[in-house]
């Protein structure tokens, strides 16, 4: 791999990781998943490419339980994780890709499901709860 090819998907993810994520456009992310996975199927080796995939998945992880980013942000990164649920079933052994995904799941429960609902709340706070 070109050391130019290196600083643009490093680039990208840097971007996606801690890049300025208030507009609505989520062409960072699209674009390094998409990299990222072209990245990995160049690879020869199978422990590399492995190891390549479950970057992307773990760097997509790690910003959809940031706070730091908007919802909208965090929910696109989850969003992207989904789709590659297939891959990871293709990659990791059954008990590593069960909880690869349960650990999905619960993070975004506690990351952006719980934050959707406490958002919901404060845009009605006139409803009663009973």
């Amino acid at each position: 791999m070109s050391s130019q090819y290196s600083f643009v998907f490093y680039s990208l993810e840097l971007a996606v990781r801690y890049g300025n994520n208030n507009n609505e456009s989520y062409d960072d992310i699209s674009c390094y998943v998409h990299v990222a996975l072209e990245r990995a199927r160049k690879l020869t080796c199978i422990k590399a490419a492995r190891t390549a995939h479950l970057r992307i998945v773990d760097t997509l992880l790690e910003t959809m339980c940031d706070t730091c980013h908007n919802l909208n942000w965090r929910i696109q990164c989850h969003r992207y994780l989904k789709k590659l649920i297939p891959l990871m079933f293709e990659i990791l052994d059954a008990s590593a890709y069960s909880h690869k995904v349960q650990e999905i799941d619960t993070l975004f429960t506690f990351f952006i499901s719980d934050e959707k609902g406490k958002q919901s709340v404060n845009k009605h706070p006139h409803t009663i709860f009973r």
